[in-house]
């Protein structure tokens, strides 16, 4: 299923390249993104089909785009023994309800 998993992760890239992060869904209101799961999925994609040329098309949006999406919108700073650290969380930072809630 190599080629399923293939597609599945460059439509998961699109997304990443148009929104700057993997939504929750595929409706427009979906501001929420799915948990950092692509860098992993990436990984065992290439450990299952060496595929090294999709990585390497893919690297910038793969590594860069999305890691900048979580480190600008998706951390919170989290203190011990002085020393701070940012620490990635699933959450949004809204606090009216959501979108579709109004539907």
């Amino acid at each position: 299923m190599a080629d399923t998993v293939r597609g599945m992760i460059s439509n998961f890239l699109d997304n990443v390249k148009q929104l700057g992060h993997v939504p929750n869904g595929g409706r427009i209101y979906y501001e929420r993104s799915q948990p950092p799961l692509l860098l992993p999925m990436v990984n065992g994609y290439y450990e299952s089909s060496k595929d090294v040329d999709f990585i390497r098309d893919n690297l910038w949006t793969i590594m860069e785009q999305e890691f900048r999406f979580w480190m600008q919108n998706r951390t919170v700073a989290v203190g011990k023994d002085g020393i701070f650290y940012a620490m990635a969380r699933y959450a949004m930072n809204r606090e009216d309800p959501r979108p579709k809630a109004f539907a």
